[in-house]
């Protein structure tokens, strides 16, 4: 990320001279900070996605009145000592540092650290990120004593909120103040269509939690599989009329990662999911989750017929890493998942006899 904002800034503007200059790496990278993370909730999802990013299978957030705890559990031994993930969990630190904490407690199985604007120094960081398991942010005190419980009550109000929005879909188990966040299933009643977009089981970290786990189906088929009714005795028995596993595309999922194979890799991480409910609506959406957090949502294929969430782990974002950029790719992606739903609608047996709205939810998808 570091690397690519500095040549950006490298490319901008207009040619007129030509020297050499230098590039402070610590100036740019507290300019990085500035730019991206603005304000205190930015900076906790981005700490949120450097712990999903790591590996952790639970991450914990507690808001307290005068500060913030967050935990990572079960990170594989070595994770954060990533060079590229130090880089990035020094950054956001940094922009926690001007967005309203004034000190940032580690502790891991060395021991523990103290890190401030002072002493956010290079020295500090291996000694200090090498098996960090927690964070713990002090918030910056404003004014006086009820000034100053006033302001922090609505701080901590605001990320709350902020975290419970944008969390819901990680890969992980995530909970904020001991409740654990979950997918909130849209009020569509029974499905017509269930689409699972699979991918191997090396990219759990950028997968998605979907809407619906595999319920009962009166239809089931994988992307390997000849299409073979498994019908139902009758509707009470199932709750989605057909669902679908096929191999995601990996031009549209790992952007910079090695090892997609699928005679090596089980295809077992959850990449996205896209459903068509049995009653037509125009007002679902797409959510797209990156390292465990909601950077887009957007009106489904077909007029927002067609709703779900998948990963965006091969897509663009603005410095913060919490903004899809809508850009040719954005555009293709789209448009891949719309192919995806069209050609897996095109696989199911049209009902005939079963339920006349399940006719009815197939036929506005465009052939």
């Amino acid at each position: 990320m570091l690397e690519e904002y500095l040549q950006q800034q490298f490319l901008e503007g207009d040619h007129d001279s030509q020297g050499c200059f230098k590039i402070l790496r610590e100036k740019a990278q507290q300019r990085w900070a500035e730019s991206g993370l603005d304000n205190a909730e930015k900076a906790l999802l981005r700490l949120v996605q450097v712990g999903v990013n790591s590996g952790a299978q639970e991450i914990s957030v507690q808001l307290g009145r005068d500060s913030v705890t967050l935990w990572f559990r079960n990170i594989k031994r070595g994770a954060l000592a990533s060079a590229n993930i130090q880089e990035e969990l020094m950054t956001i630190l940094l922009a926690c540092l001007q967005v309203g904490f004034q000190q940032i407690t580690f502790s891991n199985s060395t021991g523990t650290s103290l890190l401030t604007r002072d002493s956010f120094s290079p020295a500090a960081r291996q000694r200090i990120l090498s098996g960090c398991v927690s964070i713990h942010l002090v918030r910056k005190p404003e004014g006086g004593f009820w000034q100053r419980l006033r302001y922090n009550l609505a701080r901590r109000a605001s990320e709350f909120q902020s975290l419970h929005q944008n969390l819901s879909f990680g890969p992980c188990c995530i909970s904020i103040d001991n409740l654990e966040q979950r997918p909130v299933p849209p009020n569509c009643g029974l499905r017509a269509l269930e689409l699972f977009l699979m991918g191997p089981n090396g990219l759990k970290p950028w997968g998605v939690r979907p809407h619906f786990a595999m319920s009962p189906a009166a239809i089931v088929l994988t992307s390997r599989q000849a299409e073979a009714p498994l019908r139902a005795k009758n509707e009470r028995d199932w709750e989605c009329f057909a669902r679908l596993r096929v191999n995601a595309d990996r031009d549209f999922f790992e952007p910079s990662l090695l090892g997609w194979k699928s005679r090596t890799f089980s295809f077992s991480t959850i990449l996205g999911q896209l459903f068509i409910p049995r009653e037509p609506s125009d007002d679902r959406q797409v959510h797209i989750i990156k390292d465990g957090v909601l950077v887009q949502s957007t009106p489904g294929p077909w007029g927002g017929r067609v709703g779900g969430v998948v990963s965006g782990a091969g897509l663009d974002t603005d410095l913060s890493n919490l903004k899809v950029v809508k850009n040719r790719k954005y555009e293709s992606f789209l448009d891949y998942l719309n192919n995806e739903i069209r050609a897996a609608s095109k696989r199911v047996q049209r009902p005939a006899r079963l339920d006349p709205r399940l006719q009815r939810a197939f036929e506005f998808i465009p052939s």
